[in-house]
């Protein structure tokens, strides 16, 4: 569900609160345009979960675009997955055979900071 309150506008799963997104916005002619979204939590230590990716019709279309938001989508959350201290797998519902392994960086954030 799509809630908007004073924090701003953020996705609610079921009973789970920690549920996170991630916008891909571009400049078109006519201004910013959303150009998808990834919907993901950290189920636990070692995994964060990709529950659902959406293209917006306008790049769906094309089907170079739409990978190419997927793609970036994807790239952005294994990105935070990286930082993340003990994060060790990115699990997507949608991947046959479902995790992708998330190699620790530098600059990794501590657990519960």
């Amino acid at each position: 569900m799509i809630v908007a309150d004073a924090a701003g506008l953020h996705v609610a799963v079921d009973r789970r609160h920690d549920a996170q997104c991630l916008f891909a916005v571009t400049s078109t002619t006519a201004g910013p345009t959303l150009a998808g979204m990834i919907v993901f939590l950290r189920v636990s230590i070692e995994e964060m979960t990709v529950l659902h990716v959406a293209v917006a019709d306008t790049f769906g279309r094309n089907r170079r675009l739409s990978l190419e938001v997927v793609m970036a989508l994807v790239r952005s959350v294994r990105d935070v997955a990286q930082r993340l201290r003990g994060t060790k797998h990115l699990r997507m519902l949608y991947l046959p055979g479902g995790r992708v392994p998330v190699p620790q960086g530098r600059g990794a954030i501590p657990v519960g900071q």
